[in-house]
């Protein structure tokens, strides 16, 4: 058991809360996945601009130091211009988070069934176990960047779900501080 001298056990308020806001959020984007889908575009955008603004004010740190550092200017600059590209046009946004998830599940799948010959050390029925799910993946991957509306509603799914489940995690914790 967790003992330290400084540490008050009670409910812990904040971690209920944090769970309840959670869980509401999840309910509404399954409710209205346009609107999940628009709103991680939002913070997409947000994060890229502030990643923007912190390259640039780490040029200045590292321009003496590092012979490449002008790099950080330019990644800062199309973070910003993506950012805001973003922010002013969603479904640009959109569109481009649904190929990139696409992207994303054909270039794993395809890594994994170039990498599965491994698993035959371990016995031929992990190999084949893991080439067909990696087959699956990038039939999957293929059909997302064929149809980007479904990369989006899966990423929107996806961050739904784990939206609930850590509501509940929270509201657990937040039981057991108690």
């Amino acid at each position: 058991m967790f003992s330290h001298p400084d540490y008050q056990r009670g409910f812990d308020w904040t971690e209920f809360l944090s769970g309840i806001l959670f869980i509401l959020i999840s309910v509404y984007f399954f409710s209205r996945p346009v609107v999940a889908l628009g709103s991680l575009v939002v913070i997409t955008a947000l994060i890229a601009i502030v990643r923007g603004i912190v390259n640039l004010s780490s040029y200045t740190k590292f321009r003496a130091i590092m012979p490449v550092s002008w790099l950080l200017v330019v990644a800062a600059v199309l973070d910003i211009i993506i950012g805001l590209l973003f922010l002013f046009d969603t479904a640009l946004g959109s569109l481009t988070i649904a190929y990139l998830f696409g992207f994303w599940f054909l270039i794993d799948a395809i890594t994994g069934l170039l990498t599965s010959g491994h698993l035959r050390t371990f016995g031929g029925g992990w190999f084949a176990i893991s080439v067909i799910f990696d087959i699956l993946a990038l039939a999957l991957g293929v059909m997302m960047i064929l149809q980007p509306a479904l990369a989006a509603y899966t990423l929107v799914f996806i961050v739904t779900w784990f939206l609930l489940v850590a509501g509940l995690n929270h509201i657990v914790i937040a039981f057991a501080r108690r």
